[in-house]
């Protein structure tokens, strides 16, 4: 499993959404998430403690080197559910569990009698939050959209659909963003400063345009991102010229540019 994905699944069990990750992290949005969990790039050297400790896991457990039933995962597991605290001393690589005016340090390698009396308590917490019969039931503004990955060109050209969706995508439950079929990430920068290399954009199926839309392009087979013009298609960035209409070309609007993640 990769880091991206290692990242997605503790977020989710964790229920949180990609907009808190974002805000503990200091983000200023969840498009930063949404791109580590697709892969599309890579946490920071500089981050994985912040992520970790976000994410109520270890750096090691992020990075792939310990296994998830691991006494430390399994711990940090316990104590988020349990509503601990958690922070890692970037001195001594030691986590700090803190509740309710209790702090617990918990090395990362010795694993000390008392690190077992802490799991012991958290269970049985745990236990005693599970007989409760008023627990509320959060349900995450989202919903989930087909990804295709960097399959649509803001360049070159690039082709488009070759394979089904490899996996689907977390997308705010907006009317707008409703209107989406499918999303699609973008290759290249002819469409900079509106959309840039790796920006995830959720496209409505249609087979026409107004001028001035932004939408998604067959040209000869190949796939662009650009915004129709009169008779031509054209970049946002100025140094790519406008693509002009020809009797050559076979050119079909494969849907309309709704929104960016």
């Amino acid at each position: 499993m990769s880091m991206g994905k290692r990242v997605k699944a503790r977020r989710e069990a964790l229920h949180m959404t990609q907009d808190e990750l974002a805000k503990k992290l200091g983000y200023k949005s969840r498009s930063s998430i949404n791109k580590i969990e697709l892969e599309l790039t890579d946490i920071a050297q500089s981050k994985i403690n912040a992520f970790a400790c976000a994410l109520k896991t270890t750096p090691a457990f992020l990075m792939g080197l310990e296994n998830p039933d691991s006494d430390h995962a399994r711990i940090l597991e316990q104590a988020a559910l349990a509503g601990w605290d958690i922070s890692l001393d970037d001195d001594t690589q030691h986590y700090m569990l803190t509740k309710n005016h209790c702090e617990v340090e918990l090395h990362q390698q010795d694993l000390t009698e008392l690190t077992y009396k802490v799991f012991d308590f958290l269970n049985e917490e745990l236990s005693q939050l599970a007989n409760q019969q008023d627990h509320a039931v959060i349900t995450p503004s989202y919903f989930y959209l087909p990804y295709y990955g960097r399959a649509v060109s803001a360049g070159e050209g690039q082709f488009v659909f070759d394979d089904l969706p490899s996996e689907m995508i977390e997308v705010e439950d907006t009317s707008k963003n409703r209107q989406a079929d499918f999303a699609i990430a973008v290759c290249g920068n002819s469409m900079f400063p509106t959309y840039e290399d790796n920006d995830v954009l959720l496209v409505k199926k249609q087979n026409y345009l107004q001028t001035g839309d932004i939408g998604i392009f067959m040209i000869n087979g190949e796939a662009f991102v650009k915004e129709l013009g009169q008779q031509c298609l054209i970049s946002h960035n100025k140094a790519y010229q406008p693509i002009q209409f020809n009797g050559d070309m076979r050119i079909d609007c494969i849907g309309k540019v709704i929104a960016k993640l």
